[in-house]
């Protein structure tokens, strides 16, 4: 069984923990309240690609966080499932134009909100106070905001992430979109004898 001694937390655990899923690490490091009292439960977990690991530890260390961030690299596909399943929330402070954002939709499989930019590929499947937050792209202080809005309000919290769950299965998973193929060869099967 995995543990998040893997991770470096000890038994602290990571719940409340916030995966970050973007390139845009030094942002989340600035962007959550890791300094004030009533957040000592919060670490910030970032996970995914990127090089800047070392920058980003001693980042976070000048800042005084070195114990409130963890920076785990590109998990394994069943690294990322218990990252998701043990985090409060998902955020992803993309700074361009992401074309869709998979990992956003991996959060609503596991039910959990998703913060992120607005961009066109995330507008796809982010539903603004529906399934997460979707902030005005670039507006670093309005993410902000979001993020610690969310974090206090435990109950929108939970019921995000629940309709999350329920935005995915209905229109994300991967049973619908075989379904809806399956039907559609059959449309184009039956159209062609005819």
């Amino acid at each position: 069984a995995m543990t998040t001694r893997r991770y470096g937390l000890g038994e602290r655990g990571l719940s409340p923990a916030v995966p970050a899923l973007a390139e845009a690490w030094r942002f989340p490091v600035d962007a959550f309240p890791l300094h004030e009292h009533e957040f000592a439960e919060l670490v910030l977990v970032l996970a995914g690609g990127g090089k800047d690991k070392e920058f980003l530890e001693s980042h976070a260390r000048r800042r005084g966080l070195g114990s409130r961030v963890r920076i785990v690299g590109e998990p394994t596909p069943e690294q990322w499932s218990f990252l998701y399943r043990e985090s409060t929330l998902v955020v992803m402070p993309v700074l361009w134009n992401e074309p869709l954002g998979l990992d956003g939709l991996a959060a609503m499989a596991h039910g959990k909100p998703v913060v992120a930019f607005d961009t066109d590929g995330i507008r796809q499947w982010l539903r603004h106070e529906e399934t997460g937050l979707c902030v005005p792209f670039g507006d670093r202080v309005a993410f902000r905001a979001a993020v610690r809005g969310l974090i206090e309000d435990r109950h929108k919290l939970r019921e995000l992430g629940k309709r999350a769950r329920e935005v995915w299965r209905d229109n994300f998973s991967p049973q619908r979109h075989i379904t809806a193929l399956v039907a559609h060869s059959e449309k184009v099967a039956g159209a062609t004898k005819s």
